[in-house]
């Protein structure tokens, strides 16, 4: 601080030793514009020395240069936003044909599926191929292969690749997978904890109230961001009735 206050520490000082008889003026903008091109250490690694900063030529190529890389950034920034306008555009339009395929998909599998009981399964299977049985999955009265959907083209297919006979349900699932996708307009083990429930209280197969708070307070369907509570009665109201049928 003392250098500071006798003077001996200023502009003056530091061009008169450093930069010769440079114009302080020019000095001080050389400076400014040199900080604007190298800003960052990264644009600085690797330079023995900046270019000088006490002639005009210098400095001018100092701003030239400065003007280059702002537009080169200018540039880049736009590309990346096209960039990002076009995934988005993208995303949008995979968006826009999965709600067309689950609209068209929920034209035959609306409501509650058809459940079965163990006579009727076994009916079935009397008059069908040894390799295409009926299989019912626990107590609810649904198919391990099959789609249970009345008006679904695959209804009661087995929808495992001929060539398999995998006790994976995994082709099952990709077959309803609209159900889950974009949004639920299904509950994974519905069925089975809706037979669960019946089988487990009187109440509930004598009251359809008293089945529907059961039901929603083991779901917390409340819970979810895309519950319609109208909805979701009117289709445990169909799975009651459906279940309450076979067992």
């Amino acid at each position: 601080s003392t250098a500071l206050d006798e003077q001996r520490i200023s502009m003056k000082a530091f061009i008169k030793q450093y930069v010769g008889g440079a114009s302080a003026g020019v000095v001080q903008v050389g400076l400014y514009v040199q900080g604007l091109r190298y800003h960052t250490s990264k644009l600085r690694a690797g330079r023995e020395e900046l270019p000088p900063v006490s002639d005009d030529a210098a400095i001018r190529e100092i701003a030239h240069q400065a003007r280059l890389q702002l537009y080169a950034d200018e540039k880049a920034a736009a590309q990346h936003a096209l960039a990002r306008l076009g995934k988005e555009a993208q995303r949008l339009a995979r968006a826009a044909a999965l709600a067309g395929e689950k609209t068209h998909f929920m034209k035959t599998h609306s409501g509650a599926p058809r459940v079965f009981s163990h006579a009727e399964v076994a009916e079935l299977n009397a008059k069908r191929p040894a390799d295409d049985q009926l299989e019912l999955i626990g107590f609810a009265g649904l198919l391990e292969h099959h789609c249970c959907f009345p008006n679904c083209p695959l209804f009661l297919k087995d929808l495992r690749p001929p060539d398999t006979l995998a006790k994976s349900r995994r082709h099952l699932y990709h077959h309803l997978k609209y159900f889950f996708t974009p949004h639920y307009d299904y509950l994974r083990a519905l069925h089975a904890r809706a037979a669960t429930v019946l089988r487990g209280s009187a109440i509930t197969r004598q009251s359809e109230q008293a089945f529907l708070s059961k039901m929603e307070e083991a779901f917390s369907c409340d819970s979810s961001p895309d519950y319609d509570a109208k909805y979701w009665r009117e289709l445990l109201k169909e799975v009651r009735l459906s279940i309450l049928r076979v067992l």
